[in-house]
């Protein structure tokens, strides 16, 4: 990418993978689960997504909760728990730079 053309208040934008061990998720519930991503800021945007369909685990929306910690949603839809096994996760980072008001919906 060249200089001019990341606008806004985008100052980079990351494609990373991790290993990542999703504890047990319970049946027909929704859980938040954290990992630590060193550099996250509250405020970036974040997006996770697993490399496998694994039947009852579904990822819903990501956020940076704190200094270095994501946050996910996780689902499990199911009638019984679901205990993923450890697989690769890729995490789509897209730091800012300053603050940037949102226009008024």
């Amino acid at each position: 990418m060249g200089v001019g053309i990341l606008g806004g208040n985008i100052s980079s934008i990351n494609v990373l993978t991790a290993t990542w061990d999703i504890p047990s998720v319970a049946t027909i519930t929704t859980e938040e689960e954290t990992f630590t991503l060193a550099g996250a800021s509250v405020g970036d945007y974040v997006h996770v997504s697993k490399a496998d369909l694994d039947a009852g685990i579904v990822f819903g929306s990501a956020r940076v909760s704190a200094a270095d910690t994501v946050a996910v949603q996780i689902t499990n839809p199911t009638a019984g728990a679901v205990d993923a096994a450890e697989e690769t996760v890729t995490i789509l980072l897209i730091k800012t730079s300053e603050d940037l008001t949102a226009p008024s919906l």
